[in-house]
């Protein structure tokens, strides 16, 4: 129940999760790796405000049926907001993508809408999504 020492950290352990998880490992490294490309042009994204996004207090939760019916009376329009802008790039096979930016510049909108996620996003319909050879439209589906 002490700390192992170096010589016996070295030796395979016998233990069957370990050995299922090495085969696992071996298995996933001798796979043949898929590597593509990916282009995008004139990618837009922009979501919908909602209130709905918000944690509520305990205060801000007793008005919520009274806002739920105001809301169903009122005819507003929901308000859109513009995510991603004019998006234009491509990235080679072999090549890593790194998106850097602060707490909502939209990284991970970007990064969702090139995987296809476009769950509570939405894509303009101009964009255009490529992944070499692959085209997918609307960024909407993952390739294949």
């Amino acid at each position: 129940m002490g700390q192992e020492t170096p010589s016996q950290m070295e030796q395979p352990s016998t233990d069957p999760r370990s050995l299922a998880l090495r085969e696992w490992l071996n298995r996933k490294q001798s796979e043949n790796r898929v590597s593509l490309g990916l282009s995008f042009r004139d990618l837009h994204c922009h979501g919908i405000v909602s209130s709905g996004t918000v944690q509520h207090t305990v205060i801000s939760s007793t008005l919520v049926l009274p806002k739920f019916l105001l809301g169903l009376v009122s005819k507003r329009a929901p308000k859109k907001v513009q995510i991603l802008r004019d998006f234009n790039g491509a990235v080679q096979d072999g090549e890593m993508l790194l998106v850097l930016g602060r707490p909502g510049s939209g990284c991970s909108t970007f990064l969702k809408a090139l995987a296809g996620d476009t769950h509570g996003i939405q894509v303009d319909e101009a964009a255009k999504v490529n992944y070499q050879g692959k085209k997918c439209a609307n960024a909407v589906e993952p390739p294949s």
